[in-house]
């Protein structure tokens, strides 16, 4: 055969590759939700100030450049009750704070809104335009300082071509697993006390936590 019989499929495939990328992210549901678990040799306490502790967050995630605090409030100003009591006995309380994590090349605007302190945390997350979603953190304590991290995701991705991205070679849980990872390196190289993550002595999350 001569070169250009190999030369014609290659001119009319390589063209093609994106469109049909982009019609199998349009068969690919939008949404999607991912859950990862890890083990931290620390208390829940120590875990807990050090995930509401927003500002410190460029000290130990390596992608992390800058953390801007947008808007901070302890509780919604609401007319029902602000504090929902759970069947375990603990408080859900409903809280608002909104701070920008900037990376090299992303922007992405996160929202607290819910809490139960030492248990649970829920955050909206948007990356414009590609991600949108929200992240819960539930913290259990598993045995004498350890603490079982749970963080489950629920996202939207927009874009077609990214949810194959995504889904063939990112994953959905690559967030996730970014985070616990960073977050691991911090708990088992600096052995944070307790002191260190004092909910007294940083101005934002931490003053909610009380």
């Amino acid at each position: 055969m001569s070169t250009l019989s190999y030369l014609i499929p290659l001119v009319i495939i390589i063209p093609a590759a994106p469109i049909l990328v982009y019609i199998i992210g349009l068969l690919l549901p939008a949404s999607h939700i991912v859950s990862r678990t890890r083990t931290f040799s620390t208390t829940p306490t120590r875990l807990w100030h050090i995930l509401c502790d927003v500002e410190r967050y460029p000290n130990w995630r390596r992608r992390l450049v800058q953390v801007e605090i947008k808007q901070k409030q302890e509780a919604y100003k609401d007319d029902t009750t602000q504090e929902q009591p759970l069947e375990d006995g603990n408080t859900m309380q409903q809280s608002r704070l909104v701070f920008e994590e900037y990376t090299p090349r992303h922007k992405i605007v996160v929202v607290h809104v819910e809490q139960v302190p030492y248990y649970k945390l829920l955050r909206i997350l948007k990356e414009i335009p590609t991600f949108s979603g929200s992240w819960t953190f539930e913290l259990e304590e598993t045995a004498a300082n350890v603490t079982q991290l749970r963080i489950t995701q629920q996202g939207v991705i927009r874009k077609p071509m990214l949810r194959v991205i995504h889904m063939l070679i990112l994953g959905f849980h690559r967030r996730i697993d970014l985070f616990l990872d960073d977050l691991d390196n911090l708990i088992s190289t600096r052995h944070p006390t307790t002191t260190e993550w004092d909910p007294h002595l940083s101005s934002s999350m931490r003053k909610m936590s009380l």
